[in-house]
This record gives C-alpha cells, sequence and structure tokens, in this order.
C-alpha cells in the first residue's frame, strides 16, 4: 500500500495562480497569462487526449517557451505520457534556469526523483531520506505552494515518520485543501500512529472535499478501524460497507474480516428463541 502513496503524488500540481519568486515584466506577465489560456483552450478542445495536448503545446513553442509555464505543461505531459526521461529534462533545465514557476517546477522534479528512487529493486529509501531533506529545505528557502507540502506528507508516510506526515500534511491543508490527497495522508498518519480521536476530526472534511476518497482502501480502512477505536460503531460500519462497496476484493483482508468480526460482536443480541413446548 505504502508504494502506491508515492506514485499517487507524481503526477504534480498546477502552479498556484500568479505565484513565482522570479521577477517578471508587465510584458512577460501579459505573456504568460495568454499562454495560460492557450493551454485551457487546448485542453477544452482536446479532452482527455493527453498526446494531442502535448503534440499542440509544443507546437506553441514560438509563442510560449521561455515563459516558465510553458516547460512546466510540457514537463507534466511528458510525465503524464510515461516520457520520464523528456519530463526529467525539462525540468532540469527549468530550475537551472530560473524561469518563472520553477519552485513548482523543483517540486515536480524532486518528486519524479523519489519515486525512481522507491520503484527501484530493492527501493532506495536512503535517497528518498536525501530528496525528503532537500525539499525541507527548499521549502523553509522559499514560500512554496500546498503541493510541496502535500509531497512531504507523502514522503513521510513513505518513510514511516508519522508525526512529519502529519504536520506536512496539515501545512499543506492550511495553504489548499487539494485533490484530496493531504486529507488522506493526514487521516491514514494519525490512524497509524495511534491518534483516532484527532483522525475522527478530520474523515468527515476530507470526504466532503473529497468524495473519491470512499473509494480508497487505505483511507476508509483507517477511517473504519478510528471510528471502532472511538466507539462509534454505527458510523464506523457503514464506513466498512463503503469500502467494501467499492473493493470487492478487500473482503478477504484481514483487517477488514478483523473489523467485521468486532462490529458484529457490538450488535445487540436478538430476542432469545423460545423453549419448544
Amino acid at each position: 500500500m505504502v508504494a502506491a502513496i508515492l506514485l499517487v503524488v507524481a503526477s504534480g500540481a498546477a502552479p498556484a495562480g500568479e505565484y513565482t519568486e522570479v521577477q517578471r515584466t508587465p510584458a512577460e506577465v501579459k505573456r504568460g497569462d495568454e499562454c495560460d489560456r492557450l493551454h485551457s483552450e487546448l485542453r477544452k478542445k482536446l479532452p482527455d487526449d493527453e498526446r494531442a495536448q502535448r503534440d499542440a503545446w509544443v507546437a506553441e513553442k514560438p509563442r510560449c517557451a521561455g515563459t516558465g509555464l510553458y516547460e512546466y505543461l510540457l514537463g507534466t505531459h511528458e510525465r503524464h505520457l510515461g516520457n520520464d526521461s523528456a519530463a526529467i529534462a525539462i525540468f532540469e533545465d527549468a530550475v537551472k534556469r530560473k524561469l518563472p514557476f520553477y519552485e513548482s517546477v523543483y517540486v515536480s522534479l524532486n518528486t519524479m526523483y523519489a519515486e525512481a528512487a522507491f520503484t527501484a529493486k530493492p527501493p532506495d529509501l536512503e535517497r528518498v531520506r536525501v530528496l525528503r531533506q532537500e525539499l525541507t529545505q527548499f521549502a523553509a528557502a522559499h514560500k512554496p505552494d500546498a503541493f510541496a507540502y502535500q509531497q512531504l506528507a507523502a514522503y513521510a508516510v513513505t518513510l514511516k515518520d508519522w508525526p512529519a506526515a502529519v504536520e506536512a500534511a496539515r501545512r499543506s491543508i492550511e495553504l489548499d485543501r487539494m485533490a484530496g490527497k493531504a486529507d488522506r495522508y493526514l487521516v491514514f498518519s494519525l490512524h497509524a500512529s495511534q491518534r483516532c480521536p484527532e483522525a475522527v476530526k478530520e474523515i468527515g472534511p476530507a470526504i466532503e472535499n473529497s468524495p473519491e476518497l470512499l473509494a480508497d482502501p487505505q483511507f476508509m480502512l483507517s477511517a473504519a478501524d478510528c471510528y471502532a477505536e472511538t466507539g462509534q460503531i454505527e458510523t464506523g460500519e457503514k464506513a466498512l460497507n463503503a469500502l467494501l462497496r467499492n473493493n470487492p476484493s478487500m473482503k478477504d483482508n484481514a483487517g477488514v474480516i478483523q473489523l467485521q468480526k468486532f462490529f458484529a460482536s457490538k450488535k445487540p443480541a436478538g430476542p432469545a428463541t423460545p423453549a419448544a413446548p
């Protein structure tokens, strides 16, 4: 399950609005805004076709190259298409040149390095630790968006550093409750560190923000167990049933079976069968 955590966040996140520490002239800002609108139009025109979007965006290089946004989005397209070496080359160049939005590019690049380390055989957890330290230092020196802290939470979960995961997830949520991933790490980490009273307070807002978490086995199993731990039997059973509706293959999971037995033991006994005359 932990392997999936690092992979989930590797797709990256768009720069937060106009955020960048790179100073831009009014003309550069205008050009960047025009390219941002252009890319949005391409996505609408070519929905669900990543390759066509990438090719159309490459065709706009004369108009948009050097905006930082162009490089960030091109690298993200390559990443989504599985062209990791091309994505890394684009991101490394943008960071080296300190183009606008290189802060977000740096986080995506750091993420890709970490994914490669974790999926190595055997996983290179020492490399993941080094990358986490580098990203921590980068976050301290800059003003990163929520995605940076979301990624720090993912690293901490991968390394089973639960206090750090909780802290980073909370920071990400404070900045921008995006896509539900920080919520996921927060609930999972609170559960793993036996802090269920805190976790149950976060489950409702997380699902309200991102209903897709109802289909997340790791999140829902943590939720059901924490409800059980805090005596919320009916709510916990509902959470477990929701998990099984969306993930029927989990029926043989040891944790699921244990919770089913626990919830069954808490149900009031039915009326006694009268003795035969």
